[in-house]
């Protein structure tokens, strides 16, 4: 166990923010990645931050790292540029494992970590889409096929939105669903697979320890209930049909609401 101490205002978070954002490529603090930079650093004559670790893991030593820095700075054409209104108009957020450039998906499951603080109550009282995005982060690290299809989700769904309005204001046809259809089921139902079977998974070694902690008869139960009504041991091929179905049901509805 390491135990951090300090004064009020002395990095303590700072810190706890930096490892997490080596482990799953964005701050759980900051909304804006120029809001990790501090001011002095981002007038300065070379504005540049770096979040740098040496880690030692099973498959051996691992040297991972963040760099921020201002347009055409960052050296690495992996940078994922942030566009803000502070003093350095745009910012670059670049990372590499072992000196070579990475794509942000790529450094996601190098590090594993599981950060919680008193927001995490939000899981209990907040909205589901606090809790989908705890399991997404989580799962993600576990296996990068599932953030890659989570990337591809949130592309083909916004792709559809579009055409959705375009059908409302009849510039486009609704024989164009069809295909993006298609494309958003195939994500769609993968990626309820795999929450389901990591909430099944996780139920496995929670209920024990609650018991164990709590030294009462009561089993502590996760249950995976998202907007469709499926079965709890649920596989692609069954969650496919039953999204194929609902979209067809919402079809005329979406179309009015565009």
């Amino acid at each position: 166990m390491i135990l951090l101490e300090g004064a009020n205002g002395q990095g303590k978070s700072n810190l706890l923010e930096a490892a997490y954002l080596l482990a799953i490529a964005k701050s759980n603090r900051a909304s804006m990645d120029r809001e990790m930079v501090r001011s002095e650093a981002r007038i300065g004559p070379q504005p540049h931050a770096q979040i740098l670790a040496h880690l030692t893991l099973a498959d051996g030593d691992v040297r991972l790292q963040v760099d921020f820095s201002p347009s055409g700075n960052s050296g690495n054409p992996h940078s994922e540029a942030e566009t803000a209104t502070s003093e350095a108009a745009i910012f670059h957020k670049s990372f590499r494992v072992n000196g070579v450039g990475r794509r942000a998906s790529s450094v996601v499951g190098v590090l594993n970590a599981v950060m919680f603080g008193a927001e995490d109550l939000e899981l209990v009282y907040g909205t589901p889409s606090i809790r989908r995005r705890y399991l997404d982060i989580l799962i993600s690290q576990l296996d990068d096929r599932y953030l890659r299809s989570l990337q591809r989700y949130h592309k083909i769904l916004a792709q559809r939105n579009h055409l959705l309005k375009r059908i409302r204001h009849r510039s486009a046809s609704a024989d164009e669903l069809q295909f993006w259809d298609v494309e958003l089921i195939a994500e769609a139902s993968f990626i309820i697979e795999q929450r389901a079977n990591t909430l099944a998974s996780l139920n496995d070694i929670v209920a024990p320890l609650h018991s164990e902690l709590a030294g009462v008869d009561d089993m502590l139960e996760l249950v995976y209930r998202p907007s469709i009504d499926i079965p709890q041991e649920v596989t692609v091929d069954v969650a496919a049909e039953i999204l194929t179905e609902g979209l067809a049901d919402e079809r005329s509805r979406e179309i009015a609401q565009g």
